[in-house]
């Protein structure tokens, strides 16, 4: 953890199976990480602050905590091997097919409108987070719970278009969207 010296991180030939939390937190220039095929767990701010811009989940990891990444703005691109059973991704956006939740959006990536998932039961806590890009955004009535600040610092999200009922929805789920209409 912060590391100001750190620029790139290959653990593609380690056997490691858990990034713990806070592990690479504040390591402000670390912009590459290579996982390996053993990671079963990324954890709370394992790359908090970082500026890694692509990000590919291996076929073996079954655990991202939502916050794992949190203000690691510079993500342009999000993919997971085609043979990951739990993770999924699609237009730069993050989906943990186990829980059915939105996980995370990759900010950088040019997503200007989108709609969620049907089925998806939740939006994660910071998922949009500081999606600069994001003007739209469509919840279909499978969304059962929007997280903390799942939407916070969209600053250009001018339209939320709600298909449903949210039974749960933290009060500072759009937290600075100055935009929203």
């Amino acid at each position: 953890a912060n590391c100001t010296a750190l620029c790139s991180l290959s653990l593609k030939h380690t056997n490691i199976i858990t990034i713990e939390d806070s592990a690479f937190m504040g390591c402000k220039r670390l912009h590459y990480v290579d996982f390996p095929e053993t990671l079963l767990t990324i954890e709370t701010s394992a790359f908090e602050g970082c500026q890694i811009e692509e990000v590919h989940i291996p076929s073996s990891v079954k655990s991202i905590d939502e916050y794992a990444f949190f203000l690691n703005n510079t993500i342009k691109n999000l993919s997971v091997h085609e043979d990951n059973k739990v993770f999924q991704t699609g237009n730069g956006v993050l989906y943990d097919n186990a829980t059915h939740t939105l996980k995370m959006v990759a900010p950088r990536y040019h997503l200007t409108d989108y709609t969620v998932k049907e089925g998806t039961l939740n939006i994660g806590g910071e998922a949009f987070y500081g999606c600069e890009n994001l003007l739209s955004v469509e919840i279909p009535s499978s969304v059962n719970y929007i997280e903390m600040n799942a939407f916070g610092e969209c600053s250009n999200l001018v339209k939320v278009k709600i298909k449903g009922n949210i039974p749960w929805m933290t009060e500072n789920s759009f937290e600075n969207c100055k935009a929203l209409q």
